[in-house]
């Protein structure tokens, strides 16, 4: 029973593996039922689509209909809607992290830069070179700039 889970699951992730895979699976899902209006809107090889749709047919994400001699129409299943709509859901959720109740505090991008700025004044005015003061201020400056990046 879990292999025939692990299966099906393996063969849904399947269907959602690429780019092309996951614009042709929105284009159904948008309405494009005809083969070509698929490979149109999802910029697929239209070499490969049949074999890709029928991977998704055994899915069971995607269903084939006979529209007349010739003619075929595929359209998203339940299954197929659902994973697409999880699928969104998923990644428009906000990263894990990123909470602003873990927000650090700001008062670190000034304490090291005036750190530098007050410990090479103070050489600057101990040597009476005005290098320190120079030195000092592209330090904090550097410092600032890595803080804000990195801690950010």
């Amino acid at each position: 029973m879990e292999d025939a889970r692990v299966q099906a699951v393996v063969k849904l992730a399947n269907c959602l593996k690429t780019e092309s895979r996951v614009k042709m699976l929105w284009a159904m899902k948008k309405g494009a039922t005809r083969p070509m209006d698929v490979i149109r809107k999802s910029g697929e090889n239209p070499s490969t689509i049949y074999r890709i749709v029928d991977e998704m047919i055994e899915a069971g994400v995607v269903e084939r209909r006979e529209l007349g001699p010739g003619q075929v129409a595929w359209n998203l299943t339940d299954l197929g809607r659902a994973a697409l709509d999880a699928m969104e859901r998923v990644t428009t959720m906000e990263p894990l992290g990123a909470r602003e109740d873990r927000e650090r505090p700001r008062w670190i991008h000034f304490v090291l830069p005036s750190f530098f700025l007050i410990l090479s004044g103070m050489r600057g005015l101990q040597d009476a070179q005005a290098g320190w003061f120079m030195g000092g201020a592209i330090l904090a400056t550097a410092s600032y700039l890595v803080t804000t990046k990195f801690l950010d």
